[in-house]
């Protein structure tokens, strides 16, 4: 058998980080470009015609023009808000989200990275040095992963076959945290990717904010497009983002001189993506990073002053993001939480209704594929709430719940590196399907490999950088 040498496993993993960029971008590329006019043209002026016509008397060239509610006062920028008004432009923004042909292969551009790079994995195992991880080292991992195959056969057996592709595809995770073992001495590299990433979207933001049509509503009283989401398709997405990658950056970079403006450039796509679960997990990660860095004796002085200023944060978070109902859509989820269980027996309380069952993923191929093909699984009535959590108790049940949550705070407690990073996905999960967003799945992927390496009888730890903890190489 051949072995792999480290230059080509390298050369690889470059070729990782740029492909993780490129899907990044392709994924919500068409969002954007139609959301700004670029393409649809003439589904992007109809949208302003609409957006303005209640507005002033202009004549129609004038009145397609992009901020044509420019002159508007903040009494006309509120109606423009309002339920019935929006109810009519969602109406008109419809085409943005509607995928055409080579959208929809653009938007595969992910799912092709992960199945190549769960591929290239199982290469590497076969033909390098990198060895399997033992149970030993991987035994959470390796049970969560037991335990969706078995919610998979049970998902085989009661919906249509496309549903538990949808659920295989939100565990493809567990399958890189213990395939990508050979990932873990370029993590570095990975960070540095994500930090371009980063840099990319915000670029990105000043022509989405002048030229996007006004999908959330306006950026405060501005004629300006508010909840900006950048090549990840949804504000929220955008905002988990920026938190997740900002934690996986300071977890795994090689140095930390340009952090300050990395921390900037999240602080900048959070407040413009308008995310209420961005902002809470950026001061999340602002004092765990500083309770890393203090000294041991000022350690909890600084979490009961983070503590009190999240909580006073979150008082002053409407404001702070400009949505006045952001509590809303808590509560939204929290109800969610509690239909979940209504009408289930015991044993799917336990165990689950069955892998891919009210995943993102799924409810998207429904409205794209229609009711009729998917008779089934329509027969029965979920509700997961739009959260982790609630995904994984309608489809794992409380016993893989805690399974998956047990999993992050053994990865936690082993990896130090990473355990912010951890923190961060954890409080994300609360309000988002951290599993089903790219490239947030990934990155937990990449990451729990990395605390998976750290028992590995065969790693040898490698500084990454002076001012940090240890990571691992292969010996």
């Amino acid at each position: 058998m051949t072995l792999m040498s480290s230059q080509r496993l390298a050369v690889l993993a470059r070729a990782v980080a740029a492909c993780l960029v490129l899907a990044t971008l392709c994924n919500g590329a068409g969002v954007y470009l139609k959301r700004t006019g670029l393409m649809d043209a003439d589904a992007y002026h109809a949208y302003w015609k609409f957006h303005c016509s209640t507005l002033h008397s202009l004549s129609a060239a004038e009145t397609i023009q992009p901020r044509c509610c420019a002159p508007a006062d903040a009494a006309q920028i509120s109606y423009l808000d309002a339920s019935a008004h929006a109810r009519g432009e969602r109406a008109q923004t419809r085409y943005v989200y509607r995928a055409t042909g080579w959208e929809q292969a653009l938007k595969m551009a992910k799912d092709l990275f992960g199945l190549a790079l769960l591929t290239a994995s199982l290469l590497v195992l076969a033909r390098s040095t990198t060895p399997f991880p033992t149970m030993r080292q991987s035994w959470p991992v390796s049970a969560m992963l037991a335990y969706a195959g078995f919610a998979l056969l049970a998902s085989l057996v009661l919906y249509e076959t496309l549903v538990v592709l949808a659920g295989v595809r939100a565990f493809m995770f567990v399958g890189l945290a213990l395939a990508g073992l050979w990932l873990v001495p370029h993590m570095a590299l990975l960070a540095t990717s994500v930090a371009a990433l980063l840099a990319l979207q915000v670029l990105l933001m000043p022509f989405e904010m002048l030229r996007g049509v006004h999908l959330h509503g306006h950026f405060h009283l501005l004629p300006l497009a508010g909840r900006l989401s950048g090549t990840l398709v949804a504000p929220n997405t955008l905002g988990a983002f920026a938190v997740c990658a900002l934690a996986f950056w300071y977890a795994f970079s090689a140095n930390r001189h340009w952090g300050w403006l990395l921390v900037l450039v999240a602080l900048t796509l959070t407040l413009l993506s308008g995310s209420g679960t961005g902002m809470v997990c950026l001061g999340l990660f602002a004092m765990l990073a500083l309770m890393k860095r203090a000294p041991v004796k000022y350690r909890r002085l600084i979490l009961l002053g983070g503590g009190l200023a999240l909580a006073v944060a979150l008082m002053g978070l409407p404001d702070l993001i400009g949505r006045p109902r952001v509590f809303e859509s808590l509560w939204g989820r929290v109800d969610g939480l509690k239909m979940i269980f209504s009408g289930k027996s015991l044993w799917e309380r336990l165990f689950g209704s069955g892998l891919g069952v009210d995943t993102n993923t799924v409810n998207m191929l429904v409205s794209t594929l229609g009711v009729e093909s998917f008779p089934r699984y329509l027969s029965l009535h979920f509700w997961s709430g739009e959260s982790q959590l609630g995904s994984l108790l309608t489809q794992l049940g409380v016993a893989g719940t805690l399974l998956f949550y047990g999993t992050l705070a053994w990865a936690a407690v082993r990896d130090q590196r990473a355990r912010i990073f951890y923190a961060v996905v954890a409080m994300c999960s609360l309000t988002l399907q951290v599993t089903e967003l790219f490239p947030i799945n990934f990155l937990l992927g990449v990451a729990l490999a990395h605390s998976v390496a750290l028992a590995g009888p065969t790693m040898q730890p490698v500084p990454l950088r002076e001012d940090g903890p240890e990571s691992c190489a292969y010996g």
